[in-house]
């Protein structure tokens, strides 16, 4: 009876470290980003953030122009590696957008950055890059 009480009690704890365990491993990659939030103006801002498993990339523009050659910009960076994505563009006036990038590679850091080409084409443009965020 009482080897049959301490059997149970012995797998009661297995069971309990095994969750426990489970737990620590699921929260690895929620817990593996720092730093990382946005920086400029509320008219010109660019941000960056851990969204699950994903880096998160976000630009806000809010500018006084009807020029309509003006466009905007969303960039995504790798700062480790020198990766530049241009993902998304769009006018100049009321602008928000986001995206996202699935499986981030660990170690590296990324960053978001809202590009202003005030006379349209390529260059020269005016930016502003949110803070690294640490993957």
């Amino acid at each position: 009876m009482a080897s049959s009480l301490i059997r149970r009690a012995a797998l009661g704890l297995g069971a309990l470290a095994m969750a426990g365990s489970a737990l620590t491993l699921t929260a690895g990659s929620a817990s593996a980003a720092s730093g990382g939030g946005c920086n400029g103006e509320t008219w010109k801002q660019a941000c960056v953030s851990a969204d699950g498993g994903s880096v998160r990339f976000d630009v806000h523009a809010r500018l006084a122009t009807t020029d309509p050659n003006c466009r905007l910009e969303l960039v995504r960076i790798d700062a480790t590696d020198g990766w530049v994505d241009r993902v998304l563009s769009g006018p100049c006036n009321q602008w928000d957008r986001t995206a996202w990038l699935p499986n981030p590679s660990r170690g590296h850091a990324y960053k978001s950055e809202l590009r202003v080409y005030w006379n349209g084409g390529e260059h020269p443009y005016d930016y502003i890059q949110s803070p690294l965020l640490n993957w």
